[in-house]
């Protein structure tokens, strides 16, 4: 019943800053944050506990009937990978409320943001799978309408709906695949249920299998996104200041999706897959790296950033063992705090130069010394550099892919070469040099050395102590691993993948 009140908090938080709106817009501010402040430190909380916990048998079940001739449940369910993200999601949403905290329309603002926080905590709880697809629907419409108030209105292209074009399609495909999950289980058990515990036991052909682990992959894909559905992704980004939000928390469902869903629920089809994954991750971290090093507009540099971050998601995913999975979810925090802080750095910038074009900027060192040290910092956490978070990530992604792929593991590298180039290319144009911009310009201002600061914090403790993360998720990890890393190849004995816990000394 608790992780019921982390929804309903943000719910009734949302509604109450809408109606407060209409007498004190400042008021709906105060109300997001409280709501969101509570709701963190009740999930803060379940986290210390979290690395004890199973999903979908933890003791902080909700699981009521909600649908009972189709056998639909509320069942709401938590473990330590599920209150990680869960903690994880409401940070960002803090920061992205403080950073809104001057945008009309306040009360409908903080009224779509919070239902898109509950829809997003939503699907991370999910134990049915009818459940986990109502709340993958709920959050697109939220975020639909705030890319519409909020887009940057400069740009011709149509943001809001090639978002939901992309989403809603992919959406409604992993629904046939959950709805024929739900009809093979039935006929073979006579007994119809959505609860995933149930339908992970589903005994399928493997070109059954195949069609419909693809129906629920196509969909995480696009939500990560991954090439060649990234298309609504760079224009998502012109919709200040929601580029914190998309990158930090909503592609980040994507990847829970595989973990929680694809893999566990199609194993033998997840393994027939994973070349043909593995391959799309490294196009991804390649593609991605050369257009950002390609583009003068800063936001697009951190729109495909975000994106190349995802190819190392990808590869590590469909490694299949417990180092590059921890990478994955390491690569899932250090890439949303450091390309997020990249996007907040360019609203500043803007709003203080009136561009995003690098090649108008210059020397803002000798102008805005605070403003260009944070700059750095984020620079130096892209490309990787040691004792942050994002070297982490990438090193244990790619010392587990390695295990599977020597040839993935050292194309994948490269990605992070290319990484610097935009990286130092940003600080070269926009931080060192001669001074190109408006006679005045402002350093920081106090609630932006505060966000940036706490930003920066949670990179360099991430980056020397990861032993948190990686004991609160281990045990879930364990559980869901389907290959034998002693494997060279994806063999598949008699149509079914060979198991074997894959263990590795304890990481720090």
């Amino acid at each position: 019943m608790i992780l019921s009140y982390i929804i309903l908090i943000l719910i009734a938080g949302a509604v109450l800053a809408a109606l407060t709106s209409r007498w004190q817009n400042r008021l709906s501010f105060y109300i997001s944050i409280l709501s969101q402040l509570g709701a963190f430190g009740l999930a803060l909380g379940l986290l210390f506990s979290a690395s004890h916990i199973t999903f979908s048998q933890s003791i902080y079940d909700l699981n009521i009937s909600w649908i009972p001739v189709i056998g639909a449940n509320l069942h709401l369910s938590a473990d330590g990978l599920s209150l990680l993200l869960i903690v994880f999601t409401l940070f960002l949403g803090l920061i992205g409320s403080w950073l809104s905290k001057n945008l009309p329309q306040p009360g409908f603002f903080h009224f779509q943001f919070l239902i898109l926080l509950a829809g997003i905590n939503g699907i991370f709880m999910a134990a049915d799978l009818l459940l986990f697809f109502f709340f993958w629907e709920m959050m697109l419409v939220p975020m639909y309408f705030l890319m519409a108030r909020y887009r940057d209105t400069s740009q011709s292209e149509n943001t809001p709906f090639k978002f939901l074009f992309y989403t809603q399609v992919s959406g409604l495909i992993m629904l046939l695949g959950i709805l024929t999950l739900f009809f093979i289980h039935g006929r073979q058990t006579s007994i119809y249920t959505f609860e995933l515990s149930e339908l992970i036991n589903t005994t399928l052909p493997l070109p059954i299998s195949l069609l419909i682990m693809l129906s629920f992959v196509l969909a995480f894909l696009v939500k990560l996104p991954v090439i060649p559905f990234q298309g609504w992704m760079p224009a998502a980004f012109s919709a200040s200041p929601l580029a914190v939000i998309l990158t930090g928390i909503l592609v980040k469902t994507g990847a829970y999706g595989i973990l929680r869903l694809a893999i566990p629920l199609f194993p033998e089809a997840s393994v027939l897959f994973a070349p043909t994954a593995m391959a799309l991750g490294v196009v991804t971290i390649l593609y991605a790296g050369f257009i950002a090093y390609s583009s003068n507009d800063i936001r697009r540099i951190a729109a495909y950033s975000s994106i190349s971050h995802t190819g190392f998601i990808i590869i590590g995913l469909y490694a299949f063992n417990l180092m590059s999975w921890q990478g994955v979810i390491y690569q899932m925090i250090a890439s949303a705090i450091s390309v997020g802080g990249l996007a907040i750095l360019a609203e500043s910038l803007y709003t203080r130069t009136q561009t995003y074009d690098i090649t108008q900027m210059g020397g803002l060192w000798s102008k805005a010394s605070v403003f260009s040290g944070f700059g750095l910092f984020i620079s130096l956490a892209l490309l990787g550099l040691p004792a942050l978070a994002n070297f982490v990530a990438e090193f244990l992604i790619l010392a587990g892919t390695f295990q599977q792929s020597i040839t993935v593991a050292v194309l994948a590298s490269l990605g992070i070469v290319v990484a610097a180039a935009y990286s130092l290319r940003i600080v070269q144009k926009v931080y060192v040099g001669e001074y190109k911009g408006p006679e005045q310009i402002s350093d920081f201002t106090l609630r932006e050395k505060l966000i940036m600061g706490i930003l920066a914090i949670v990179l360099v403790v991430l980056g020397m102590y990861s032993r948190p993360i990686t004991q609160t998720t281990e045990k879930m990890l364990k559980q869901t691993l389907i290959l034998d890393t002693e494997q060279p190849t994806y063999q598949l004995p008699d149509n079914a993948a060979s198991v074997k816990l894959f263990s590795n000394p304890q990481i720090d």
